[in-house]
């Protein structure tokens, strides 16, 4: 009775050795997928690390360009705000000099005025002077005539009264040869043409000095005129040159205010651009984390469909193990059929595929690896080894 229960034992223990090497193989191929997916996860762990180092760079450079941004920035808000107290300099002196230049109109302009008021008071004055000398001119000839009228009034009443007179001593003086007869006529007909002369010469040298007046005078209204126009030119100039520097001046602001907006527009354009790229970066990880989620959902998916194939095999190892444990070269070993947690998470080559493994973390696969690159083994892998050395 004894034997035939050993000859069983054994035809099961040689049937769950088969199964034993068919779950080897099985492990062997899991342990292949575990190397592959090591290998895997070393990847994504160094495509992860340069995706950070990328990520890193890329924000120190754009820290480093935000930095500048800012520095630009404030550069430019420095300049614009010198060039506003520029302007303000600039219009307060402006304003300053118009006010100058409007207050040296005024008085180059009362100045004028004055002048020629005076020059009119003046003109007015040599018009009435001029007025009285002919006034006074008018009435020497009006005296001149009315004495020619009575001198010639007493000529003949001289004559009237001395002509018998004259005439006998006249006679006389021919006879004697002291005088010509005629001598009177010739004497009265010379002062006729000195006066005459002397009327002629006063009349010339009046005509003279009227003309000589008169060319003063236009000689110096035009050279008032002169004068007034030169001043107006020195006026007018510097003003028109104030006016066009003052155009210039306003069209380069107007061309330094075009070109800041085209350079806010420029960097608005950019700060958009940037943050464009930032955005896709972001919908970029984060569609590689949902990559990565997937294939890990995937992962477990296919690990949970292989937990099927191996629950056969879960129950003969703990068969196995109970048999073993009670065998006399077993005794002293503690694994009993009530461990069939510990044995669970213990066993690295028959739950390896399970879905508690598939399901666990990168971490505890991680610690795993780093037991089996150590050395260490389960006790399922001690019941296999026993069940080889056994055959």
């Amino acid at each position: 009775m004894r034997e035939e229960e050993m000859v069983k034992m054994r035809k099961r223990c040689e049937e769950k050795e088969r199964e034993n090497e068919q779950m080897e193989k099985r492990c062997e191929e899991k342990d292949r997928e575990i190397e592959k997916l090591k290998q895997e996860g070393k990847m994504r762990e160094e495509e992860m690390e340069k995706t950070k180092e990328e990520h890193k760079r890329e924000t120190e450079q754009i820290r480093g360009m935000s930095e500048e941004k800012e520095r630009e920035n404030e550069e430019m808000e420095d300049r614009y705000k010198e060039k506003e107290r520029k302007a303000e300099e600039m219009k307060e002196e402006f304003r300053r000099k118009m006010e100058e230049m409007t207050q040296t109109c005024e008085e180059a302009e009362q100045k004028h005025r004055r002048e020629v008021t005076e020059l009119k008071d003046r003109q007015e004055e040599r018009q009435g002077e001029i007025e009285d000398l002919r006034k006074k001119k008018e009435g020497q000839e009006e005296e001149i005539s009315r004495l020619k009228e009575e001198l010639g009034k007493l000529k003949k009443e001289k004559e009237e009264s001395t002509a018998p007179v004259r005439n006998i001593v006249e006679m006389d003086l021919f006879m004697s040869g002291e005088r010509s007869p005629g001598r009177s006529e010739l004497l009265s007909q010379e002062e006729e043409d000195k006066r005459k002369d002397r009327d002629t010469r006063m009349q010339r040298e009046e005509e003279e000095l009227r003309a000589q007046h008169q060319a003063e005078q236009e000689e110096r209204e035009r050279g008032m005129r002169e004068e007034t126009r030169r001043r107006e030119e020195s006026l007018i100039k510097p003003l028109e040159e104030k006016i066009r520097d003052v155009e210039q001046q306003l069209k380069r602001e107007r061309v330094q205010q075009r070109r800041r907006e085209l350079e806010g527009e420029l960097r608005r354009a950019r700060e958009q651009r940037e943050r464009l790229e930032r955005e896709d970066e972001r919908s970029r990880v984060e569609e590689q984390r949902e990559r990565r989620r997937e294939r890990g959902e995937t992962e477990r998916r296919d690990g949970g469909t292989q937990t099927a194939l191996q629950t056969g095999g879960q129950r003969g190892c703990w068969e196995v193990a109970e048999w073993w444990c009670s065998s006399p070269g077993g005794s002293n070993r503690s694994h009993s059929r009530g461990s069939e947690r510990t044995l669970r998470g213990s066993c690295r080559n028959c739950h390896r595929g399970s879905s508690r493994s598939s399901a666990g973390s990168f971490n505890r696969r991680r610690e795993r690896w780093s037991r089996e690159e150590r050395g260490e083994e389960g006790p399922h892998q001690r019941i296999h080894t026993s069940s080889k050395e056994k055959k």
